[in-house]
């Protein structure tokens, strides 16, 4: 209830003080395809003049709520070099999590600190995804980088940080970031992508209660 309650009033706000062309959209969604147990669904998503492709991933069954999951990007691009994320997002959802996948490259330059720090389009996706319903929002996963807000302080996409999850609930895996421990050249490598598929689904498995989540504070 507190949750569905939350995500209102991001929305809210994220209405309020956006001008009126600057909406949150999610269109589409209505080319489905099944594989592997999986339904996915192809649209778009646009904040004012930014938009992109989506691909949402879904289990075709799973008898308890299924963790979402966000990528920030479906493609890493090193000089020459392609590295497709759909397999990442299509084992996830494989495997019981319902993926958001934004449909777009990031041009990975190890000298950046971050390929980009907009949120608008990430915090669109991070509240309509998490306003889908059965979704374990105790263990949701965000693949991506921090962005930066108005006051250029980092922070996950809005959705996400409004959570306000203890710390064994939401979990990161740091993407298109150069700063310690945030290794974008591992996820060309396939042994560190398996890696980091067996992290998000050790996460799911953290057992976290709601009623601890009301004692958390803001960080």
């Amino acid at each position: 209830m507190f949750t569905v309650i939350r995500l209102i009033v991001v929305l809210a706000l994220m209405g309020a003080t956006a001008e009126a062309q600057d909406v949150c959209k999610v269109e589409g969604l209505d080319s489905t395809t099944h594989r592997d147990g999986v339904r996915t669904l192809a649209g778009t998503i646009a904040y004012g003049s930014q938009s992109t492709g989506v691909l949402l991933l879904e289990p075709n069954f799973t008898p308890h709520a299924s963790p979402p999951v966000l990528f920030a990007y479906s493609e890493v691009v090193i000089a020459q070099e392609r590295t497709d994320l759909h397999p990442m997002a299509l084992q996830l959802a494989r495997d019981g999590a319902t993926v958001l996948l934004l449909e777009r490259p990031v041009p990975w330059e190890a000298s950046e600190d971050a390929a980009t720090r907009n949120p608008r389009l990430l915090d669109c996706a991070s509240v309509w995804l998490l306003s889908q319903k059965n979704l374990d929002l105790l263990h949701v996963t965000y693949v991506g980088p921090k962005v930066q807000d108005d006051n250029e302080k980092l922070r996950t996409p809005l959705a996400i940080a409004n959570l306000k999850l203890p710390k064994r609930g939401g979990l990161r895996v740091p993407l298109a970031e150069a700063k310690t421990g945030s290794d974008t050249l591992g996820f060309t490598e396939a042994e560190t992508r398996e890696r980091l598929l067996k992290f998000i689904e050790q996460h799911w498995l953290v057992p976290v209660l709601e009623v601890e989540r009301s004692h958390t504070t803001t960080k």
